[in-house]
């Protein structure tokens, strides 16, 4: 098998997975999805980011916590379509405390 064609399989079934989650919370840069069911579980609660907002990453970090304020989910993780971008700005993340 294509490791691109199983790559773009893994992603659909994680778009498709993440979209039955209890609660999809639309933001600029993607989807937060929240499941409260299974606050352990880092894919039952994270953010899905597709573009990179205007704020960067403080804007991604001050959504999470928005959208996690209140509920037993200890993690803040990420997922990102483009590896790439989520590389390119792994520091910067860094540099205001992320810690998934």
């Amino acid at each position: 098998m294509d490791t691109d064609e199983l790559l773009r399989a893994i992603v659909e079934f994680l778009q498709i997975w993440r979209e039955q989650a209890p609660e999809n919370v639309r933001t600029s840069w993607g989807m937060i999805y929240r499941d409260d069911r299974f606050p352990l579980i880092h894919q039952a609660n994270l953010g899905w980011v597709a573009t990179l907002p205007e704020g960067g990453p403080k804007k991604i970090i001050d959504d999470l916590a928005n959208a996690f304020r209140g509920t037993a989910v200890p993690h803040h993780a990420l997922l990102f379509e483009d590896a790439e971008t989520a590389f390119g700005i792994q520091e910067e993340f860094a540099r205001l405390g992320f810690r998934p």
